[in-house]
């Protein structure tokens, strides 16, 4: 963000100028009428989908310049930019490659001469110096309730990420952030673009936090401060700003998966914003004066029922393979919008999570608040339905309304009950088979049906192979996820993922053949089965068209694109 601000007082781009003349070489196609902008990239706004696979490498040989990872691990545009916030790193990255572009250097190289010079960060980098590994802290992970150190990796996606750095040198940044671009003499940026970066760029809704230049804009108990994590695999790290108090904090740590940030974010806000008077813990309402006001003009004038349905958060993967991902691993998370009869807006995330189920009191034009925090959510509108759910300290994304027949809930239990049937099938089959072993004449009463009824026998065989194949991919994928750590999916694709992708793709082509056989059936005039047998076999074809719909849209299927 400093260095493309640097540009931007330079004349040499705006915030507002498209950037399609500097990446022509990455291919990335727009909405019509709506070109991308660097503000865009700094606010997360540009509309991309996720990018998991091939974020970072296992060994530094493997590292690939920026141009070529942008291009090769291009992602889709699934919303029009400007629409709403869901974080891409790979959005930041490519400011980055905007600004190597636009200066003619290597973005590592840029950084290090525009950046940390000027605020005497002589231990920190993007560009790997071999001279400061030794040097690097080892990062740990827990492996059930050991505590084991983990092997770095070299990380892709940069500039969005992989800085190394020390908190002596984190503290020289922070100062210039509190101290109008400046540190120790030297100028980063001018106060005017510091002001630029740290000011909210855009929000989902006026009444909620948004983003400035990169930075979250986040309010605890009526203060505003600015904040980013990052991590690694076995390391977090967590920056705050408070520039109206002149207060900022770097926090780094060697282990991986733990809320220390937001821990010490408490502590901080306690004793140095709050001088050691705890927060409004006991329950009691914390509305202001004029939210109260509202809330009592506003009770029983809304239809809440207009809000009512499902939601997901749209920061998932929705097209590539990693789509799966969403769907078994609780990415794509989905809340469930109803109301209580004393006109409260009831929200309950997905599944039914009694425990996380909370109360919003309407204060009008689909804004309401939560009595024991204060925090407020709105839900847009569209056509006079809700379309959009946006949370106050949450603006990495929002929550869109989708149909109840596209829940992920609703998908699994359309997938169970298709397991059921192919395991009905299946338990079926075996227990004929061991009577037609030990009662011969009924064997021979079966071919001779066999005989007179043509292709039943293919069918049975046929649907016997695609109920195993399909009772299979579930419970396949379900446990290498858990076997496997997911970070074996940000190297690129496993070879156990490449096999399983396999399954379906065998099982849905002889599906296909089954459902010819199953139509064939009917229209035979010799020959032609028994009722019952060609509504087995239609069934049969049914079922697994559903089954092979459901799994396809979750992206089991897997064709690279």
């Amino acid at each position: 963000t400093q260095a493309v601000m640097q540009l931007v007082e330079q004349g040499k781009i705006g915030l507002d100028d498209p950037i399609a003349p500097y990446i022509k070489a990455i291919g990335i196609p727009e909405f019509p009428g709506k070109p991308i902008t660097l503000r865009h990239l700094l606010t997360h706004t540009a509309g991309f989908d996720e990018v998991y696979v091939g974020i970072v490498m296992k060994y530094r040989k493997d590292v690939i310049s920026l141009e070529r990872w942008l291009r090769d691990y291009r992602p889709k545009l699934v919303q029009p930019p400007g629409e709403s916030t869901s974080y891409s790193n790979y959005g930041v990255s490519l400011a980055g490659y905007v600004v190597q572009q636009i200066s003619g250097v290597p973005f590592a190289r840029y950084i290090d001469e525009h950046v940390f010079k000027p605020l005497e960060m002589a231990r920190s980098t993007f560009d790997l110096r071999e001279d400061l590994n030794k040097d690097l802290a080892k990062g740990h992970e827990f492996h059930g309730s050991s505590l084991n150190p983990v092997t770095r990796d070299y990380i892709q996606s940069m500039p969005a990420s992989s800085l190394e750095t020390t908190v002596n040198d984190m503290s020289h940044f922070l100062i210039s952030q509190l101290n109008g671009g400046r540190y120790n003499g030297n100028s980063l940026v001018s106060p005017a673009s510091l002001h630029e970066i740290q000011r909210r760029q855009y929000t989902n809704h006026p009444e909620l936090n948004g983003f400035g230049l990169t930075y979250f804009e986040l309010t605890m108990r009526g203060v505003r401060f600015l904040a980013h994590g990052g991590d690694a695999r076995g390391s977090d790290a967590f920056i705050c700003i408070f520039p109206d108090q002149k207060l900022a904090f770097f926090l780094a740590y060697n282990r991986a998966g733990n809320d220390l940030g937001g821990a010490f974010l408490s502590w901080f806000m306690d004793q140095l914003i709050f001088d050691g008077k705890p927060g409004n813990l006991d329950g009691k309402p914390t509305f202001s004066a004029e939210d109260r006001r509202r809330m009592e003009v506003a009770a029983g004038r809304e239809d809440l029922s207009a809000y009512h349905g499902v939601y997901r958060f749209n920061r998932y993967p929705h097209v590539s393979f990693t789509k799966l991902g969403a769907f078994l691993g609780g990415l794509a998370k989905e809340l469930r919008i109803g109301s209580t009869p004393d006109g409260l807006l009831e929200v309950i995330p997905l599944p039914w999570d009694p425990e996380g189920r909370s109360y919003w009191s309407p204060l009008g034009d689909g804004v309401f608040a939560n009595e024991k925090t204060g925090n407020k959510i709105v839900v847009r509108k569209q056509a006079g339905v809700g379309e959009n759910v946006f949370r106050q300290n949450f603006t990495d994304g929002a929550f869109y309304r989708i149909p109840i027949y596209d829940s992920i809930y609703v998908h699994l239990v359309v997938l169970g009950f298709c397991e059921f049937i192919f395991l009905s099938y299946l338990f079926w089959r075996t227990f004929t088979l061991i009577r037609y072993w030990h009662h011969r004449r009924l064997r021979r009463i079966s071919a001779k049906r066999v005989k007179e009824h043509f292709g039943v026998r293919k069918a049975q065989v046929l649907f016997v192979v695609v109920s195993v194949l399909n009772v299979i991919v579930l419970p396949a994928w379900g446990g290498s996820l858990v076997m496997v750590n997911p970070i074996e999916f940000a190297y690129g694709v496993p070879i156990f993922a490449r096999i399983l992708f396999n399954i379906p793709r065998i099982g849905a082509g002889l599906s296909g053949v089954l459902a010819v056989l199953a139509i064939w059936m009917w229209f035979r005039k010799e020959r032609r089965p028994p009722l019952l047998l060609r509504l087995k076999f239609l069934g049969g074809s049914i079922v697994t068209a559903l089954y092979f719909l459901v799994i396809g849209h979750w992206n089991f299927f897997w064709f690279w694109d």
